[in-house]
């Protein structure tokens, strides 16, 4: 099963009928994941609800450690997968664009990890939780 992060809103549908939730639920659900909020914190959805949800694999990633560069801008994050790998993220602001590179992490500058997933696995899980 995939993680909660990555249903799209007729795959929420299809979840909450089988969970026998009406289907309004999905969008409410769906509005929670876009902000990267966990099932426990849906203020919004009964009690019951968001027991059976935070039973389920969530997926994404969390913000594990972020360095901000006060030379250029430049912001280096450290994600914490589900799986307890670790991916590295370096967001670039430009004046009309902004660039966001996800990698495997590695040992660099104090930045300890490790990490066996392949790079579009990492960028598909960073890339659903991104916003500039």
């Amino acid at each position: 099963m995939t993680g909660l992060t990555s249903k799209n809103i007729e795959e929420l549908q299809a979840l909450m009928a089988e969970l026998g939730e009406p289907k309004f639920r999905a969008r409410q659900v769906f509005e929670w994941l876009s902000r990267g909020v966990r099932p426990g914190e849906m203020t919004n959805l009964s009690k019951s609800l968001r027991e059976k949800l935070a039973a389920l694999p969530y997926g994404g990633a969390t913000i594990y450690q972020k360095r901000v560069s006060a030379k250029d801008g430049t912001i280096k994050y450290l994600f914490a997968l589900e799986d307890g790998n670790l991916v590295e993220g370096v967001l670039m602001r430009y004046k009309y664009t902004a660039i966001l590179s996800v990698y495997p992490a590695r040992s660099d500058a104090g930045w300890a990890a490790h990490s066996a997933l392949p790079r579009s696995t990492a960028v598909c899980a960073i890339l659903r939780r991104a916003r500039f």
